[in-house]
């Protein structure tokens, strides 16, 4: 299968889960809206945008090793970490460097080795989260 889409990644199963999952506090589940939303915004346009650039760089195994991140319903600051390496990944192959994802460990890592010709560096893609306190506020809005 060419690689080309967010929805690309996932199984049947999975889009299935994905579409029937519950509203959260701060709107859908962050795969939700690549996959399923009518009038793609900008950052969708780049997730699914970020799919073909990798894909076509040679990134399928990534790619495919990202799909679990992707679709845990039950922890949806996972799943937009993972839409933000995504983005982060691509964005990079656009901008013209080399990219080598760096295997997860035990211990943390970088995500990224990048060269635009001039020297190896790395990348750590930060994603920032509510805190806990932020959290339940939001629950208890919904």
């Amino acid at each position: 299968m060419i690689l080309r889409t967010v929805r690309d990644l996932l199984t049947d199963d999975t889009i299935a889960a994905l579409q029937e999952s519950p509203v959260i506090a701060t709107g859908r589940h962050p795969t939700w809206y690549p996959v399923f939303h009518s009038s793609q915004r900008s950052v969708d346009h780049l997730s699914n945008q970020a799919v073909r650039l990798i894909a076509d760089a040679g990134g399928n195994e990534w790619l495919h090793s990202l799909a679990p991140r992707l679709s845990r319903i039950d922890d949806p600051e996972e799943a937009a970490a993972a839409l933000g390496e995504l983005r982060t990944y691509g964005g990079l192959l656009e901008a013209g460097f080399s990219v080598n994802p760096i295997p997860e460990s035990d211990t943390p890592t970088p995500d990224f080795e990048v060269d635009a010709g001039d020297g190896i560096a790395v990348v750590e893609v930060f994603a920032k989260h509510q805190d806990e306190s932020e959290k339940i506020l939001w629950d208890a809005i919904a």
